[in-house]
Formats: structure tokens, C-alpha cells, sequence
């Protein structure tokens, strides 16, 4: 039998901000295999591969082209695959796409070993479809806000929630995109095609906080299986809501939060902190939003991503250039000590003063572990709180799992039999 040549690999890498494969990635390869081009995917997000794993897996199958993807936060690591893929594979085409690469094209091209940069939406290129991706907001830290906007059909998506559920007995499914509930009159559609078809799923979407809705929508997607319903709240202050051109107010997320309150959906909400604009005063009302709600969060430290107005106001005003933000191994949570003094000194914007930013850290940190615990049992929580000490007991265990952790990981790569112990490892590692 004649061995099959693979005409083109695409990369999903590893790095922050990856929470499932590639949606692009997936529409890319549908299209070229429904044109007779054999194409392979390599994912290093689920697969956890660093970027020598990478490039043997490239070798091993000798594509002809490899397009490798993903957002800024993984130009790290697409630097150095490209590198290990030229030395190996000299005469392999390199893309890149996305927004590592779409917003840098010339810095990417002369940084770098790819060859071409396609910019904008690559699907279009090759066929006509329809797509949901990029936001009509106009939010200062968000790259996808320079993106059009285009919208999956209810019926399209349910189509594939089905093939899905039929394949591969999937009943979860976590909606990435921020504007999956973009109007009432698709929510009521999409919602009445799974609740019609009698699919059972669980489905978690995000919104944003303009989100129309009104009773009946709010019905309909709990008896469709929508279980947490994410937003990007951003901040407890007006004043900074005004200025990252949210264009909606505080009031309005503590109404979306009553509003579902009696229902059996949980509202979850992420934060960032350190734009321009920020000082102590909009940082208490934050935290205060936070304490008073009980959500469950996630926070984040402004990075100024190319792209972004953010980018421009950092370039602008001297805290950075492409060479400061491009190829950093980024995490914009920043628990550890070092990261957050690397972080601060490098982005301190509103020149605040940097131990009671620390101390702010810590403190999220904490309320985070809190607020999740109140939502998962609310009789530990209360209990946790009368006695400190129980969740400290806690996070000693975390602790000593993380400490193992680290050791195996190290005897590993000390006896090079990382892959052996890889399973291992894994057992150990702690997520939240």
C-alpha cells in the first residue's frame, strides 16, 4: 500500500489562553479535505507537547506545508517551533495565521523562520461559509474587535452538536465565543432547536453584558441545558466601564446576576486590572463588586496585546515596543512573586504603588478560591469562614500536590525519561 502524503499540518499550540481546539483550525481542514488535500492536525493544547515534541511529530510525517496558528500568548512557543522545523525540514513551507502573526505580519517574517503571513480570515479565502468569530464591540484591550463579524446559523451549530454527541458521546459543550448570545431572537431559536430535538447537553456560553434578554430567553436556555453563563464584566467601577468603551454600567451586572439568581444557571464573570485609568478607588469597587455577588471570577493584569488600543497607548507612551510584548512566555494571572515584579515594573500604568498591588493579588486570589467554594457548597463556605484555619488545611494539601508535582517533573527531565513519566506526572499536576 502506498504510504499517504500529508500535503499540510496544522499547529494548534501550547500556551495560556487555550481552552479547547481551534475552531479555525477545524474550518481550514474541512474545507481543504472536501478539496482532496490530506491534512493533519497536531494539538499541543490537549496533548500538553512542548515544542521539540512537536517538531519530531512534524518530521515523522514530512508535510509539505505547516500552518502554524494560535494568539499572541503563543508566539513563544511558535518562535521556537519554527525554528526546530526549518533546521530539521528545511524545505517545508511555513504559515502562520491568527493572531500571533496577522497583527505583526513584517515583524513575524523578519523574526522568525515562517515564510508567508495570511492575514484576515483565511476560510474566506478558500471557500464561502458562514463563520461566528470577531465582536462588534470595541473594548481598548481586545484584538478580535478589529475582526468582522460573522454568525453560525442555530441550525448549523446544532447540526454539529449532534455529530458531536453521535461520534464521540459528547453531552458538554463550552461556548468560547463572546458573542454566542448575540441577539434574543438567535438565542430563542438555537434554544428551541435543542429543547424540539431532545438533545441532552450541558452548555456553558458567554455573553456580553448588553446581552438581550428577557424572561422567556431566560427559560429557554435553562431548559436547554445552559448551566454558567460567562461575562466579560471587566471591572466594578462606571468610570473604567466608560473607559474601556464597554458601554454599559455596573447596575446592569448586578441586574443580569438577581435576574438569574432564581434559576438553576450560574453567572461567572472575569476582571482585568491595570488599564490605563485605574487607581485605588476603582480597585475597592471591584472587590467590593466581587464580595457582594459571590460569582464565581476570573481576573487578569492588562497586557498590551499588538492589536489592541491598549498596544498603541503602551507603544505610545514609552512602556513598550513589539520586541517588549512579542515571544514572552505570558500568564496575565500573575500568582507567583517574580511574576508580578517582572509584570508591574515593565506596566505600571497608572503608576500605582506596587506592594498594595501585590496585596490586591493576593486578596483576589483568595476570593476566588472563596467565591468558588460558596457556589459548589454553600454550608462550607460559611463554615470556612467562622474557621480559617480549615481552608488552610486545604491549601496545604494543594500545596504538597503541587510539590510533588514539580519533583517528578524535574527527575524526569534530569533522567530524560520524560515521556515515561509523563502519565505520572499528570496524575499530580493540580487544576482548579
Amino acid at each position: 500500500m502506498k504510504d499517504t502524503v500529508c500535503d499540510i499540518i496544522f499547529l494548534n499550540p501550547f500556551g495560556f489562553g487555550y481552552s479547547g481546539f481551534s475552531h479555525g483550525i477545524a474550518t481550514l481542514s474541512s474545507i481543504l479535505r472536501d478539496n482532496g488535500i490530506n491534512v493533519s492536525v497536531i494539538d499541543a493544547s490537549a496533548e500538553k507537547l512542548n515544542s521539540e515534541e512537536v517538531v519530531l511529530k512534524v518530521i515523522r510525517e514530512k508535510p509539505k506545508i505547516i500552518g502554524i496558528m494560535g494568539f499572541i500568548q503563543a508566539s513563544f512557543f511558535n518562535k521556537e517551533v519554527s525554528a526546530g522545523i526549518k533546521k530539521a525540514l528545511s524545505e517545508v513551507v511555513q504559515l502562520a495565521g491568527g493572531s500571533w502573526a496577522g497583527y505583526t505580519p513584517v515583524y513575524i517574517l523578519r523574526k522568525t523562520k515562517i515564510d508567508y503571513v495570511v492575514r484576515g480570515e483565511a476560510d474566506l479565502m478558500l471557500a464561502s461559509i458562514t463563520s461566528e468569530r470577531g465582536c462588534y464591540g470595541r473594548c481598548d484591550f481586545y484584538t478580535a474587535a478589529n475582526l468582522m463579524r460573522r454568525n453560525f446559523s442555530p441550525q448549523y451549530l446544532v447540526e454539529h452538536m449532534k455529530y458531536l454527541m453521535r461520534t464521540y458521546n459528547v453531552n458538554a459543550f463550552n461556548f468560547t465565543e463572546s458573542l454566542t448570545l448575540s441577539t434574543r431572537s438567535w438565542v430563542k431559536e438555537f434554544c428551541n432547536l435543542i429543547i424540539d430535538r431532545k438533545l441532552m447537553v450541558f452548555n456553558t456560553p458567554l455573553a456580553r453584558a448588553d446581552f438581550n434578554y428577557d424572561e422567556e430567553t431566560i427559560k429557554l436556555l435553562e431548559d436547554s441545558g445552559c448551566i454558567i453563563l460567562g461575562f466579560g464584566f471587566e471591572s466594578g467601577d462606571n468610570l473604567m466601564l466608560r473607559s474601556f468603551n464597554k458601554k454599559t454600567m455596573v447596575e446592569r451586572y448586578y441586574k443580569i446576576i438577581n435576574d438569574f439568581k432564581e434559576t438553576s444557571i450560574s453567572v461567572g464573570g472575569s476582571f482585568i486590572l491595570n488599564m490605563p485609568g485605574e487607581n485605588y478607588d476603582s480597585i475597592e469597587k471591584t472587590i467590593k463588586f466581587i464580595k457582594n455577588t459571590k460569582i464565581v471570577f476570573s481576573y487578569g493584569f492588562a497586557y498590551p496585546y499588538p492589536g489592541s488600543s491598549l498596544y498603541r497607548f503602551a507603544e505610545t507612551n514609552s512602556f513598550c515596543n513589539l520586541d517588549d510584548v512579542m515571544f514572552k512566555e505570558l500568564n496575565k494571572r500573575l500568582p507567583s512573586r517574580q511574576a508580578f515584579e517582572e509584570y508591574i515594573n515593565k506596566y505600571n500604568f497608572n503608576n500605582l504603588n506596587k506592594e498594595k498591588i501585590w496585596k490586591v493579588n493576593k486578596l483576589l486570589l483568595k476570593l476566588f478560591d472563596y467565591n468558588f467554594l460558596y457556589n459548589k457548597n454553600a454550608f462550607l463556605y460559611f463554615l470556612v469562614r467562622i474557621f480559617p484555619f480549615c481552608f488552610e488545611i486545604k491549601k496545604g494539601f494543594v500545596y504538597l500536590k503541587n510539590l510533588i508535582y514539580s519533583f517528578l517533573k524535574k527527575a524526569a527531565e534530569f533522567l530524560k525519561i520524560k515521556n515515561l513519566l509523563k502519565k505520572l506526572i499528570h496524575e499530580f499536576k493540580f487544576k482548579k
